[in-house]
């Protein structure tokens, strides 16, 4: 389980999380959601509405409040990732270089000539050129 989140941060968002050896709150939030996930869908509770489950059991509200933390990490992760792309793509106003050009260098700089689907998402553009 540890390998595998690992494997998903580093590719999905070029987080080195080091889980499998590091204890993180994110590390342990994952992992409580998924116990709490299958302690649902294993007992009577999985009968109970969500908006009673999530309201009024110790299992929903701890499940809320995990969740909530894991959402503020990857939010701080893709808020951060989209100021260094914005930076980047600013870059010195030099007319010689398209966007393009530009595009390609932040990620080699930001990821060391990986791109990630985080990169991939924040830098995709549609037919419009709008994104």
């Amino acid at each position: 389980c540890l390998l595998s989140l690992d494997v998903m941060l580093r590719c999905t968002m070029g987080v080195e999380s080091n889980c499998q050896h590091e204890d993180s709150d994110y590390t342990k939030g994952v992992l409580e959601i998924t116990q709490l996930i299958m302690a649902r869908a294993l007992t009577a509770r999985r009968w109970l509405p969500d908006w009673v489950y999530f309201n009024f059991t110790s299992e929903g509200k701890s499940m809320n409040s995990t969740c909530q933390m894991c959402h503020t990490f990857t939010t701080g992760i893709i808020e951060e990732r989209r100021k260094i792309h914005e930076e980047r793509l600013a870059g010195d106003g030099d007319d010689d270089e398209t966007d393009d050009d530009r595009i390609l260098e932040a990620h080699r700089q930001i990821s060391k000539g990986q791109v990630d689907f985080l990169d991939i998402l924040l830098t995709v553009k549609d037919a419009d050129g709008t994104g």
